[in-house]
């Protein structure tokens, strides 16, 4: 690999990622993220992916744990940062999001060429991140900001166009109840972290799971394809973070609003008739773990089926 780099820019390893150093690097020395991989003898998929932090931090002089911080290690199933486990379609790089307060208040403070100074954060690239928790404001697309960021798929790099960021950031309205959003981001270590005495026993990608199902099936009754969220402008993560702030009797409470809404009577053989989609994926075996474990059993008890469970019956309901 090349060992000599030419014009530098100021990391910013707390919060972003080994990609968005890479292509302020390239954008410096006049090169696209991909030119300069290949000039560094580097694979760009495996720098985006994040296991190129070694290299870069040799090339760039510095600790590679410190690269670590930010960067996702993204494999055919999974991202991994520090101790947490996401899927690897909890990730993104293609997201193409920003926080217009975030680019500006780095263009203002940060050290260095103002033109190198706005830098992406790791947590961008999490789809079910739509709000921005330090600022409370929602996270705008390049199409959103008419061209105030500009989207480069070949050199895998932002542009930013300060003066029309600045005048965008004032008109977002602040988003209320952000604690979904900083408990994924605090056990992820980009913020404080929060103890929940729920969601801190599952893995945080099955956290994230339970949180977006039951917030969907809040928004949407018994029929809502809690494996779509497609209603992301109305936050379910936010909503389902609420319902579990009640711990397990949040979620049966839940279920008990889904069977009001429907008016059906008990199914004893085919409960997700009244109880909805919801309960079919909680029912569902695949879902494991002491947590999941308990709210079964208090589905059942919920439902009315523990007699024929303990009578060798499961719960098969799809």
């Amino acid at each position: 690999m090349t060992s000599k780099l030419g014009a530098r820019v100021i990391p910013f390893p707390e919060e972003e990622p080994i990609y968005g150093l890479a292509a302020r690097l390239a954008r410096k020395n006049g090169a696209s993220l991909p030119q300069f991989t290949r000039e560094q003898g580097l694979s760009c998929s495996e720098l985006l992916r994040g296991w190129a932090n070694q290299n870069i931090a040799e090339l760039y002089g510095v600790a590679a744990h410190e690269l670590d911080r930010a960067t996702f290690r993204i494999s055919d199933k999974n991202a991994r940062l520090r101790d947490e486990e996401l899927l690897s379609n909890d990730w993104s790089y293609r997201t193409q999001r920003i926080c217009a307060d975030c680019v500006c208040e780095d263009i203002e403070t940060c050290g260095g060429e103002e033109q190198y100074r706005a830098h992406v954060r790791a947590w961008w690239d999490l789809p079910c991140i739509t709000v921005c928790p330090i600022h409370e404001k929602r996270l705008l697309t390049a199409a959103e900001t008419d061209c105030a960021v500009v989207w480069d798929e070949t050199q895998v790099a932002y542009s930013f166009a300060f003066p029309a960021l600045a005048g965008i950031a004032t008109t977002i309205r602040r988003a209320e109840n952000l604690k979904a959003e900083s408990y994924v981001l605090g056990r992820l270590g980009f913020l404080r972290r929060t103890d929940h005495p729920v969601l801190d026993r599952a893995p945080l990608w099955r956290a994230i799971r339970l949180m977006e199902r039951v917030g969907v099936a809040k928004l949407g009754s018994a029929q809502a394809n809690t494996q779509k969220a497609d209603v992301s402008e109305d936050r379910p993560l936010s909503l389902g973070f609420a319902v579990l702030a009640d711990g397990i009797h949040g979620v049966i409470e839940c279920l008990r609003e889904i069977k009001r809404s429907t008016g059906r009577a008990d199914d004893e053989w085919a409960p997700r008739a009244s109880y909805g989609r919801l309960y079919s994926w909680l029912a569902h075996q695949e879902q494991e773990g002491s947590l999941f474990d308990e709210i079964r059993e208090a589905m059942q008890e919920e439902v009315g089926l523990a007699k024929y469970l303990r009578s060798g019956f499961t719960l098969c309901d799809r």
